[in-house]
């Protein structure tokens, strides 16, 4: 089952390399990151680029004045190709290495519609 993690970001330097060295630590492989940025004029689209050769990663831009975090969640999740999508911020880090394993297990089970992992908020 693939999983699509959707990024939200705007000027994340400062902690994205700990969210993306989590998830390129991940026990479950078979997932996907779309990163929608929405403006930044930091270092956060380099970050992005850096990790790319360590964790599969699609980067979407929409204008600063379109950002809602619904709107930006909808608009990542329109482009996912995984079978679960998941929800991170970019100062969100999954606290362990089976956090997409953890979570995507569940569903197989077809009355589960949901879950929520455990972050550590930056």
């Amino acid at each position: 089952m693939r999983g699509s993690i959707i990024l939200r970001l705007k000027n994340e330097q400062r902690f994205l390399p700990r969210v993306l060295e989590a998830l390129s630590k991940q026990t479950y492989r078979d997932f996907e990151v779309i990163a929608v940025d929405s403006g930044s004029t930091d270092q956060t689209l380099d970050i992005l680029d850096r990790f790319k050769d360590r964790v599969e990663i699609s980067v979407y831009n929409i204008p600063p004045e379109d950002f809602t975090y619904p709107y930006a969640c909808n608009y990542g999740a329109e482009r996912s190709r995984g079978e679960i999508i998941g929800h991170l911020s970019g100062h969100s880090v999954p606290i362990r290495s089976d956090y997409i394993e953890a979570g995507i297990k569940h569903f197989s089970n077809r009355k589960i519609a949901g879950v929520y992992g455990p972050v550590l908020p930056l």
